[in-house]
């Protein structure tokens, strides 16, 4: 073991130059080489008694009496720092979405739940709190719990790789059961988005009926600019990039005549590629809702199910495949990888043309002159029955059927059966 308080010499400008303040050089235990740690203190007495507490608080962490130095300081802090920390270092490798938008989100979450669980000091995050917290959310969707529980163990795995803290406070908790309840979205028809249209502001209109008759995703129409749309007749369509894109690939969607005309109106005189088309941002859920009563459109209908901003994605789809779109073009449009997305999540089947469709059909080709025949003859035998009388021959070809026996002759069973009855058995 090496303990001992030195001043350190340096060769500057070829001579030696002893330090001002002292510095302990040490090796405890099995330590590959000796280390120096600076006191910052030029008396020697001092110096010796920074070592010796030194000393004192590395034992003590050694035996598991005493946290590390880096945990202590860091329950000094508030969470909000380590949140600004944690922030900061996403930035520096590139994690922080597109454009800080994923920064943007993570800082919200995390501070609703310091402000929200009472996590003023690192020492207060425990998995109760969370758990009471999480309870109290009935109006937010399993979904969306489970993202902010991921949120803040991502959190706190980051404290625990910078050292600073010991373990995950809310590594017990578990996710709710995403299959239980789930927010259950529906199509808006044609005519209440009519409705909405007419009852928005005229540069929140363009967003709606963009994500209505295109299926573009929220974060997509944010960060779509000029230069992603073309606005040339039968060649119109919009450019998903694949930076903006959830699945990162590209993709471009045609556009209706309609949503070329108006976006046409709705672009700046002197509008640069560069720019983003809702300069003003795009209208969120909350003003969506507010929108929506203004129309006199329910947010939530009578079953549960909510019109909320990624409903008008369930529109779009919806759109296509009651106006004839095949499901192969529609998953296309929607840009799925799975079609049963296409066919089963993203449509709404109460909307489908289902009555209209069936009565679309036009009869049941020869079977309905099979049973035009069949009620014909039906009717001319019964008359001719009726005029030959109970033991009369009907002339004329009997309809049969399968062996060819006639429909209007009675059967040999039957008429064994009239003979019993005539003739009964004498009793025994």
């Amino acid at each position: 073991m090496i303990f001992s308080v030195i001043k350190r010499m340096r060769n500057v400008s070829g001579c030696t130059v002893r330090s001002k303040n002292y510095y302990l050089r040490y090796r405890f235990d099995a330590m590959p080489a000796p280390k120096l740690k600076a006191l910052e203190v030029s008396c020697k007495d001092v110096a010796w008694q920074k070592a010796i507490d030194f000393r004192r608080e590395f034992e003590a962490e050694k035996a598991g009496l005493l946290p590390p130095r880096s945990i202590r300081e860091a329950e000094e802090k508030t969470v909000g720092s380590h949140v600004k920390d944690y922030l900061a270092d996403l930035k520096a490798r590139g994690r922080d979405g597109r454009k800080g938008k994923g920064a943007k989100q993570v800082r919200n979450r995390l501070q609703r739940m310091i402000r929200e669980c009472g996590w003023t000091s690192l020492g207060k995050i425990t998995s109760d709190s969370f758990t009471h917290w999480r309870a109290g959310l009935q109006s937010m969707s399993f979904r969306t719990k489970n993202h902010y529980l991921a949120e803040a163990k991502t959190f706190l795995n980051w404290m625990i790789l910078q050292g600073r803290l010991a373990a995950n406070p809310l590594i017990s908790v578990s996710k709710v059961d995403q299959t239980v309840a789930t927010r259950v979205r529906r199509a808006l028809t044609d005519e209440e988005l009519g409705r909405l249209f007419r009852h928005s502001p005229h540069y929140r209109r363009v967003p709606y009926l963009m994500s209505a008759r295109t299926g573009l995703r929220y974060g997509e129409l944010s960060e779509l600019q000029w230069g992603d749309i073309v606005l040339d007749g039968e060649r119109s369509h919009v450019l998903v990039r694949a930076s903006i894109s959830k699945n990162k690939k590209e993709a471009r969607i045609p556009l209706i005549s309609e949503l070329e005309r108006l976006l046409a109106d709705f672009k700046p005189d002197g509008a640069k590629a560069s720019d983003r088309v809702f300069a003003d941002g795009v209208p969120r859920c909350v003003t969506l809702r507010k929108d929506l009563e203004a129309a006199g459109i329910p947010y939530v209908d009578e079953s549960g199910r909510y019109a909320d901003f990624h409903a008008l994605r369930y529109t779009f789809n919806t759109w296509l495949q009651t106006n004839g779109v095949a499901p192969r073009m529609a998953q296309e449009l929607m840009r799925h990888s799975d079609r049963r997305l296409t066919d089963k999540l993203y449509l709404d089947t109460s909307l489908l043309p289902l009555q209209e469709s069936m009565r679309a059909i036009d009869g049941l080709g020869e079977w309905t002159q099979i049973l035009t025949q069949i009620s014909g003859e039906t009717g001319q035998m019964a008359s001719r029955v009726g005029e030959a009388g109970e033991e009369g021959e009907v002339p004329g070809s009997p309809l049969t059927v399968g062996s060819g026996r006639s429909l209007t002759q009675p059967d040999e069973r039957l008429r064994w059966r009239d003979r019993r009855d005539s003739n009964p058995r004498p009793p025994a």
